[in-house]
């Protein structure tokens, strides 16, 4: 397991995504949906592998850790 990530962090993210998630459910269905903006927006912060906001260029930065697993079962 990774560093932990930092509360703020955290907290920030997971509510600039949840209004992201929002905007994108409603442009694609009419309906904002939160529920659903909520779930995912929390399910990406805790699959991330690092979040960082930098208040000074208002950016949400997340990591995820994409390496392939050496027990793939994908036939060669």
């Amino acid at each position: 397991m990774g560093r932990p990530i930092p509360v703020a962090d955290k907290a920030i993210g997971n509510a600039a995504l949840t209004e992201l998630l929002m905007a994108a459910i409603e442009k694609a269905t009419g309906d904002p949906n939160p529920e659903t903006a909520v779930r995912v927006a929390a399910d990406l912060i805790d699959d991330a592998s690092k979040v960082r906001f930098q208040p000074s260029t208002r950016q949400l930065v997340l990591t995820f850790d994409l390496a392939m697993r050496s027990d793939s079962t994908d036939p060669q």
